[in-house]
């Protein structure tokens, strides 16, 4: 492998822009380096149990790319009747049972894999991310952020039913003698200013997992799991165009040895782009995004949801928000 000549590249995420370079060398590469490149990658263990470096950086890229290709949304809340501004929920959901402790593993196939199926399957959520973590007491809890509206209701009771029908609720049944637990959060998370710092806290802690264990620690939709940084070559003219950017918001630069970081608002990645570029950015938003809203006067919803002895006081047909 002989080397050829050197690129500028600019790489883009949610509120800060990757100025690199990028060597370029020739094809030729030996079959000593290639069988080097396969063993390591035989011995790499796709689930560790852990949350190591890498893990945290697959996370962050789902994360900015999902930060990328949200839009805020206008709509008329379905059972409130009044108008919000939704952007992202950030669900949490806990296990009542504290006397069975599960590993990532055994909750995933137990508990959650169901409750992402039919997040995903019958629901339709499309764009999401998932992670695992350890509470104080042993047990699991997992932190979910999607861009699709879902009513707390719906979420509870399904949660709900699915540890109920695993058996994790006995103890919590015969001490509180229902299965309505408190087990799930959500929050809309339009109002936090700093969002991207939000979920990278979030998502990306590793205190609840220091102990390696077995089993997967998080996941995400295959919308954000398949894609790369938008990146474009960087000349005279994106200098130019981050001047003026710099002149606008306030920017702050970090050197690293062979890089460096711009970051400003949410507005700053596409202040660098020339006008095809923009138009190739847009595009490729639009391909990761999801903008089906959901439906929930359904009768696959209703029946997916319906916990038979926790029925509500007044059964409500739940329906989609509207945008306004």
């Amino acid at each position: 492998m002989s080397f050829l000549y050197s690129e500028q590249k600019a790489q883009l995420r949610y509120d800060t822009i990757l100025l690199y370079t990028e060597n370029v060398y020739s094809n030729t590469t030996s079959k000593q380096s290639r069988l080097f490149k396969l063993q390591n990658f035989k011995d790499t263990k796709t689930y560790s149990g852990h949350v190591t470096i890498h893990t945290k950086k697959r996370i962050s890229k789902a994360i900015n790319i999902m930060l990328q290709s949200i839009e805020k949304q206008h709509i008329k809340n379905p059972i409130t009747k009044r108008k919000e501004i939704f952007k992202l929920n950030f669900i949490t959901l806990t296990i009542s049972a504290k006397e069975n402790h599960l590993t990532p593993k055994q909750g995933y196939s137990l508990l959650f894999k169901k409750f992402l199926q039919w997040l995903t399957k019958t629901i339709g959520v499309k764009t999401y991310i998932w992670k695992a973590e350890l509470q104080k007491n042993g047990q699991l809890h997992y932190h979910i952020t999607t861009d699709t509206w879902l009513h707390h209701s719906y979420i509870r009771n399904k949660w709900n039913y699915i540890c109920a029908k695993a058996g994790m609720m006995e103890h919590y049944q015969k001490r509180y003698g229902h299965t309505n637990a408190n087990s799930t959060d959500v929050h809309k998370v339009y109002k936090i200013r700093n969002l991207n710092a939000y979920l990278h806290k979030e998502l990306t802690k590793s205190v609840q997992n220091e102990t390696p264990t077995s089993g997967k620690l998080w996941d995400c939709s295959k919308n954000l799991k398949g894609q790369k940084y938008f990146t474009v070559y960087f000349d005279e003219i994106h200098e130019k165009l981050l001047f003026e950017a710099s002149t606008i918001q306030d920017l702050k630069e970090f050197n690293g040895d062979n890089f460096t970081v711009i970051k400003g608002n949410r507005f700053l990645p596409k202040s660098l782009l020339t006008k095809q570029e923009s138009e190739k950015y847009t595009n490729w938003i639009l391909s990761i995004r999801n903008q089906n809203l959901l439906n929930f006067d359904t009768p696959e919803v209703r029946k997916s949801s319906y916990v038979p002895y926790e029925l509500p006081k007044k059964k409500a047909v739940y329906q989609a928000p509207t945008l306004l």
